[in-house]
């Protein structure tokens, strides 16, 4: 048997995100996501998630924008010293060819 596998990227970014991937599993169309754990609706995501076991959910790593989820002091290289990352991916590319990262 064969099978469609949609996936819903950014689960978590925003509520109305949240909303949009969770009507898009209602009608049929998304099988899974990914959730972002530094995004603003985080836990938002994790209660629908919990109300809709249907839908698969996978971690969606970020490396640029937002606040890091582990402990600024923990990744140094990563987060600046208000525990954000790299706003851009210019940005962590000069990190990463002047060796900092």
């Amino acid at each position: 048997m064969k099978g469609l596998i949609v996936n819903a990227d950014d689960f978590g970014f925003t509520e109305g995100t949240n909303d949009g991937i969770i009507q898009a599993l209602q009608n049929g169309i998304v099988t899974s996501t990914t959730i972002l754990a530094n995004g603003d609706a985080f836990d938002h995501a994790v209660e629908l998630a919990r109300q809709n076991p249907k839908l698969g959910v996978g971690c969606h790593l970020s490396l640029i924008g937002g606040k890091v989820v582990a402990r600024a002091e923990k990744v140094p290289q990563l987060a600046d010293d208000r525990g954000f990352a790299p706003r851009t991916l210019s940005q962590l590319s000069f990190r990463i060819l002047t060796k900092k990262i």
